[in-house]
């Protein structure tokens, strides 16, 4: 049995890949922002029709245009981010998919959808389980947003509704008083933080060559 031990930590790893803690943010201790900090706040998944039907899981790579350095990746939100407490998703009925809270600097980001959970994994199948890869391949969905500092910045529910993935089978709908209480059991320390609502601006394409 013990030279099966690396390939059972490794298959239990993979399973409780999806299993993540949150990373919330950390605010001072006096519970503000620095002005040019912000909090941003959105859920996004898809809807859910059926187990065996469903479509494609999309995450997102929030990035920004860096002068010199082009597209730099700041964050990257999986589709799937289950955390114990929450398995079964953030959206209520009809839908599939997780609240993520981080920091970014005030400024103008990017969110690229990319193909898949955001990590490989084991996926029940049945009996047996089988692996399942991520690829991150990018899709045609695109977006861009301006964040604004020393506030939470809410960008809505960005809910993927049919294929193929691109701009026209995404909605985003303003679920504040149903994320808030989401984010605020996630982090208390949050509440009573001004909020600036947002919606994130489909675009065809990136700045030419990565630079605005």
């Amino acid at each position: 049995m013990k030279p099966l031990l690396p390939f059972i930590l490794a298959a239990l790893s993979l399973l409780v890949g999806c299993a993540t803690t949150v990373n919330t943010p950390v605010l001072s201790s006096q519970g503000t922002l620095p002005e040019d900090v912000a909090i941003v706040i959105t859920t996004h998944g898809r809807v859910d029709t059926s187990l065996f039907d469903n479509l494609p899981f999309v995450s997102y790579e929030v990035a920004h245009i860096d002068p010199v350095h082009g597209l730099v990746s700041d964050e990257f939100l999986k589709a799937e981010d289950v955390r114990l407490a929450g398995a079964t998703g953030d959206m209520g009925t009809g839908k599939y998919g997780f609240l993520h809270m981080f920091e970014l600097k005030e400024g103008k980001y990017y969110l690229i959808g990319r193909r898949g959970r955001g990590y490989d994994s084991l996926v029940p199948a049945g009996p047996v389980y089988v692996y399942s890869y991520s690829s991150n391949a990018e899709t045609d969905i695109l977006m861009e947003v301006e964040i604004k500092g020393g506030a939470i910045n809410y960008l809505g529910e960005i809910l993927l509704t049919g294929e193929p993935l691109s701009n026209e089978n995404v909605t985003i709908e303003d679920l504040w008083d149903r994320d808030r209480a989401t984010a605020e059991k996630m982090n208390p320390s949050i509440a009573g933080l001004p909020v600036h609502r947002v919606t994130p601006a489909m675009i065809d394409t990136l700045p030419q060559d990565g630079v605005e």
